[in-house]
């Protein structure tokens, strides 16, 4: 088995929906004709790279946390501990995240 770049699997639909939208029927033969590849590559090529998904879970936790400040000064400490868990909460996603990205990186 050969190790596919992370994109692989989405070019690869995006090229299905291209040849089935030009009429012709997918087998995953790849004996569609050689302009939905190209096609699928051109479309490939204006898509925004893909979010770090730990960056933005600990953007999302840093909003957290300073909601959970406000909250703390405003209306207190129990008001606070809602944010706070999910602030928490976030902050073990992102680690997770980038845990699962190292794990892609050594395959």
């Amino acid at each position: 088995m050969t190790d596919q770049p992370a994109g692989a699997g989405l070019r690869d639909r995006i090229r299905r929906a291209i040849c089935e939208a030009s009429g012709f029927a997918w087998d995953d033969d790849g004996l569609e004709p050689d302009e939905c590849g190209e096609h699928a590559d051109a479309v490939l090529a204006v898509l925004p790279a893909p979010a770090d998904r730990a960056v933005v879970l600990r953007e999302a936790a840093a909003v957290a946390r300073d909601e959970a400040a406000h909250l703390h000064d405003d209306m207190g400490q129990k008001a606070a501990a809602g944010a706070r868990l999910v602030a928490d909460r976030l902050s073990r996603m992102a680690e997770e995240a980038q845990q699962g990205d190292t794990a892609g990186e050594r395959r």
